[in-house]
């Protein structure tokens, strides 16, 4: 569950700011931002930064949600 409410809130700072997949893995308590980007595929089905430009894509395809 706690990983669940981490990758919300990573989806969310990759998607309103311009940080740096390894800032977003930092401000969330990451050490590691490889594992941060393994929990973040799990969660999201996209690496985060596949989802990062998906994101900012108008024209992408649905960006992979959690049930």
């Amino acid at each position: 569950m706690i990983q669940r409410r981490l990758a919300l809130e990573a989806r969310r700072q990759l998607t309103y700011t311009a940080n740096s997949v390894a800032q977003v893995a930092l401000q969330l308590g990451f050490r590691d931002s490889a594992y941060f980007c393994r929990v973040f595929r799990r969660h999201a089905r996209l690496s985060p930064r596949q989802f990062r430009r998906a994101s900012l894509r108008p024209d992408a395809a649905p960006v992979a949600r959690e049930p």
